[in-house]
């Protein structure tokens, strides 16, 4: 779990339990955990792009991503080319597409 607004990481680390371990900075926690898998689900669009680069840099195998993906297609074409090169699985999540 990583989150970058303290109060935040706090309620999340406690909701989730004890054996989680929290970092305020993601980059740390891709280092320290070296996840296969992450999702990635940030408050802030604009986190989408580098957190998915640095996910797919640390060799996560596969990156569940909520929408919207990205600010503009030159991102999304970035994050998928990487993708490809790396071998990663990229999902984009549509949770709630039949939400009214």
């Amino acid at each position: 779990m990583a989150d970058a607004h303290a109060d935040g990481l706090a309620k999340a680390t406690q909701r989730l339990g004890n054996d989680i371990k929290g970092f305020a900075d993601f980059h740390t926690m891709l280092k320290e955990v070296k996840p296969d898998l992450v999702s990635i689900a940030p408050r802030w669009l604009d986190q989408h792009h580098a957190m998915t680069l640095a996910a797919i840099d640390a060799g996560v195998k596969g990156i569940y991503l909520e929408k919207p993906m990205c600010r503009t297609l030159a991102e999304a074409d970035a994050m998928v080319t990487a993708a490809e090169k790396a071998n990663t699985k990229l999902a984009i999540a549509f949770q709630t597409r039949y939400s009214p």
